[in-house]
């Protein structure tokens, strides 16, 4: 099944590392009807310069995780996470300049900050009376592809 530069590019960093990982492993088995088109998957990765070898994330205790925690956490992080949720985008479309501003190169999908920003914004939500919706595309020149969308809890259940 071959993938499409976009599909690979729009896929979250975990499913990338899974697929490579994977391919990467039926490529090397030249008995393997599908080494082939595996081998091809490799090459489009590495050509796309995707992330596809596990690094070492942001540890709870560092600075910039820390740091997130109290932007995102923020009057003014909770306003504008709830003001993007309202208009449909991904709640972390309300916080991810403010993150980009402040941290530059070390808010990025390579090092865990995009997905430790996600935790933290879903713990807003939750505490907002907000539930998990599904996922969707941030808006364009975001650092992070894909982000969980919310809707307000019900009060009736369906």
């Amino acid at each position: 099944m071959a993938l499409t530069d976009e599909a690979l590019i729009a896929l979250p960093a975990a499913k990338v590392l899974t697929l490579y990982a994977n391919a990467k492993k039926i490529a090397a088995d030249v008995s393997n009807k599908r080494a082939k088109e595996a081998a091809s998957i490799v090459e489009q990765i590495e050509r796309l310069k995707l992330q596809y070898q596990h690094v070492e994330g942001l540890r709870d205790d560092d600075p910039v995780i820390i740091e997130m925690h109290e932007i995102i956490h923020s009057s003014a992080g909770k306003a504008a996470i709830i003001k993007a949720v309202e208009a449909g985008l991904p709640g972390l479309a309300g916080v991810e300049q403010m993150l980009i501003e402040r941290f530059g190169e070390n808010y990025s999908g390579r090092n865990t900050g995009t997905q430790a920003a996600g935790e933290f914004v879903g713990q807003v939500m939750a505490a907002s009376g907000f539930v998990k919706d599904k996922q969707g595309s941030m808006p364009p020149g975001s650092v992070a592809k894909t982000a969980m969308r919310y809707r307000r809890k019900s009060a009736t259940k369906s």
